[in-house]
């Protein structure tokens, strides 16, 4: 937190999308309507998890550990945003 009005403002404004963004990505993305995750429960689910960046035929791939519990989640997240082609 600032001591000018407008570092203020803006920090707020960046929070504010920040919530937006993680709120929409949950419920267009993770299909969760009835319980909230937190932006920590997120993180450790789809972010941290362990893989390996792969570049053949020219394309990176991402292979996740195999026998890791969010890979069905992350998978499930990746069709979705697939789908949306944003």
């Amino acid at each position: 937190i600032s001591r000018y009005v407008g570092g203020n403002a803006t920090w707020l404004a960046l929070t504010v999308l920040a919530y937006n963004v993680n709120n929409w990505f949950r419920e267009k993305v993770l299909r969760q309507r009835g319980h909230r995750h937190m932006a920590r429960w997120l993180r450790q689910q789809l972010i941290c998890i362990p893989a390996t960046l792969v570049y053949s035929a020219r394309q990176y791939r991402l292979k996740i550990w195999r026998d890791h519990p969010s890979r069905t989640l992350f998978e499930k997240a990746q069709c979705t945003l697939e789908a949306l082609r944003l």
